[in-house]
C-alpha cells in the first residue's frame, strides 16, 4: 500500500496550495538561476569586447607614441630638406642661371650644360615599421658639364660652387683630358684642358602619383 493510496480527497485539498507554492518556487528557482546565466554569458561577452576595444585603443596609442618620437626625431632633418629645396620640384631654369653665375664669378670659359629626362623611384619603408606613412618617390636627373680649363682648378671651384648650392647633388663621374701634348707651361690664358662631368640631382617627392598597374612608369 503507497502513500497516495491512503490519501483522501480532502488531504489533497489541504496540501494543494504547498505543493503548488513549490510548483511555483521551484520555477522561480529555474527561472532566476537560468537568468543568471544568460546575464553572466552576456557579461562575459561584454567583458570580451571592452578588452578588445581596449588593447586596440591602446595599440593605437602606442602607435601615435611611435609616430611622435619619429617626428621629433626626424623633423630637423626635413627642415634641413626643405630650406635646401630637396623636396620641391627641381627648377632647371635656375639650375641654369647657377652655372651662368657660377662661370662669371670664376672667370671660366663657356660652360655647355645639359639635363636629362628625370627619373622616378618609389622608396620602400623599412621592414620594422609597423605601420608605414604615405609613400616616398625619390627623383633623379643627370646633369652633363662640358668646358675648358685653364688648370685643374677651374673644374674644382665649378663643382663645388653646385655642390655647396642649394639641393642634393652627387658627383657621378669626370674627365678631364689634355688639349695638348706638347703644352707642358700653362702660365699663359689658353684651354689647356677640357672636361666632362656627370652630376646626379635628387630631389624627394612626397605625394607620388599611384603606380602604374602595368608597370611602364620609371
Amino acid at each position: 500500500m503507497t502513500l497516495f493510496s491512503l490519501l483522501k480527497k480532502e488531504d489533497y485539498l489541504m496540501i494543494k496550495w504547498p505543493i503548488a507554492i513549490s510548483v511555483v518556487g521551484l520555477a522561480l528557482s529555474a527561472s532566476i538561476y537560468f537568468g543568471i546565466d544568460y546575464f553572466n554569458g552576456e557579461s562575459v561577452q561584454d567583458l570580451r569586447i571592452a578588452q578588445s576595444d581596449f588593447n586596440s585603443a591602446r595599440s593605437r596609442v602606442e602607435l601615435i607614441e611611435e609616430e611622435e618620437a619619429t617626428i621629433i626625431e626626424y623633423i630637423g632633418r626635413y627642415r634641413s630638406l626643405a630650406q635646401d629645396g630637396v623636396v620641391e620640384d627641381e627648377d632647371r631654369l635656375l639650375m641654369f642661371e647657377r652655372i651662368a653665375d657660377l662661370r662669371a664669378d670664376n672667370r671660366l670659359f663657356p660652360v655647355s650644360l645639359n639635363i636629362q629626362e628625370q627619373r622616378t623611384m618609389n622608396l620602400s619603408y623599412p621592414p620594422d615599421i609597423r605601420e608605414p606613412g604615405e609613400p616616398v618617390a625619390l627623383r633623379s636627373s643627370e646633369i652633363g658639364l662640358s668646358l675648358n680649363l685653364l688648370h685643374e682648378e677651374d673644374l674644382i671651384r665649378l663643382l663645388n660652387g653646385i655642390l655647396d648650392s642649394p639641393g642634393l647633388f652627387q658627383l657621378k663621374a669626370c674627365n678631364i683630358d689634355l688639349l695638348s701634348q706638347e703644352e707642358t707651361n700653362f702660365i699663359y690664358l689658353s684651354r689647356h684642358f677640357s672636361t666632362n662631368c656627370d652630376i646626379l640631382w635628387y630631389t624627394f617627392d612626397l605625394d607620388p602619383p599611384e603606380p602604374d598597374p602595368y608597370g611602364y612608369g620609371y
